[in-house]
C-alpha cells in the first residue's frame, strides 16, 4: 500500500470512528507518516476528506457491479455493506458524513441515489428487480429510508461498536420480507395516489395555463 493509500484510509477509519472533528496531525500519528506528507498528497484536510468520499464510493459501486454482474439478489447496496466486515469503516463514514449536517451530507445522498439507481436500472434489465414508476424517487426513497434507518439504530446504540450488528439483527429479516413479498395485498393506495397526482398536476396547468405569470 502507498503513503497516499495508508493516509486515505487511515482517515477514513478514524473520521468514521470520531468524526469531522479529528485533526491531520492525529491522522499522521495513526498512519504514521509525517504531517508534510500528508499536506504534500492532499493538500489540506479539505482535499483528504474528499479523496475518502472518492474512495468510499468507488468501493460502493465496485460491489454494486458485482452484484449486478452476478445476477445476485439483495435488499439494498447498504445492507450488504454493513454487513461485510471490511465495508464497515466505510458506512461508518457515510454516517459521519450524514451527522455532519453540512454540504458534504446533502452530495453524498445525490451521489448515492445516483449509483443506486444505475444499480437499479441494471438490475431490472437483468431481470433481479421489477421496473418502477418513477426510477429516480424509487432510488431516492431506498437511499433514505436506509440512511436513516442506519443512523437512528447508530445512535440508539450510542456509538457501540457492534451498532452495525445490531441493526442487521434487526432489518435483516424484516427488510428482505418487505422486498421479496411486499406488504400491500391490492393496489388500491398506489392507483388511487396516482389519481391524486395525475388531477393535481392537470389542476395545475390548467391554472398556468389562466395566469401564466
Amino acid at each position: 500500500m502507498t503513503a497516499a493509500a495508508r493516509i486515505r484510509d487511515t482517515a477514513i477509519e478514524l473520521f468514521g470512528r470520531e468524526g469531522f472533528g479529528v485533526g491531520l496531525r492525529a491522522i499522521a500519528e495513526e498512519a504514521g507518516v509525517s504531517l508534510g506528507l500528508i499536506r504534500h498528497h492532499f493538500g489540506s484536510k479539505e482535499g483528504l476528506r474528499r479523496a475518502c468520499d472518492d474512495h468510499a464510493m468507488g468501493h460502493l459501486q465496485e460491489l454494486q457491479a458485482e452484484q449486478v454482474g452476478a445476477g445476485e439478489k439483495t435488499a439494498t447496496l447498504l445492507d450488504q455493506l454493513a454487513a461485510i466486515e471490511d465495508y464497515r469503516p466505510f458506512v461508518r463514514y457515510f454516517l459521519q458524513v450524514l451527522r455532519s449536517g453540512d454540504g458534504p451530507a446533502s452530495l453524498l445522498i445525490d451521489r448515492l441515489t445516483a449509483s443506486t439507481l444505475e444499480y437499479l436500472e441494471a438490475g431490472v434489465a437483468k431481470g433481479m428487480f421489477k421496473p418502477s414508476i418513477d426510477p429516480p424517487a424509487r432510488a431516492r426513497f431506498l437511499v433514505l429510508m436506509k440512511l436513516g434507518a442506519m443512523v437512528l439504530q447508530h445512535a440508539l446504540a450510542g456509538d457501540a461498536d457492534d451498532a452495525y450488528d445490531r441493526y442487521i439483527d434487526v432489518a435483516a429479516l424484516p427488510g428482505l420480507e418487505l422486498y421479496t413479498q411486499g406488504l400491500l395485498t391490492d393496489d388500491t393506495l398506489l392507483d388511487g395516489y396516482l389519481r391524486q397526482r395525475e388531477g393535481s398536476s392537470e389542476e395545475t396547468a390548467a391554472r398556468h395555463e389562466r395566469d401564466p405569470s
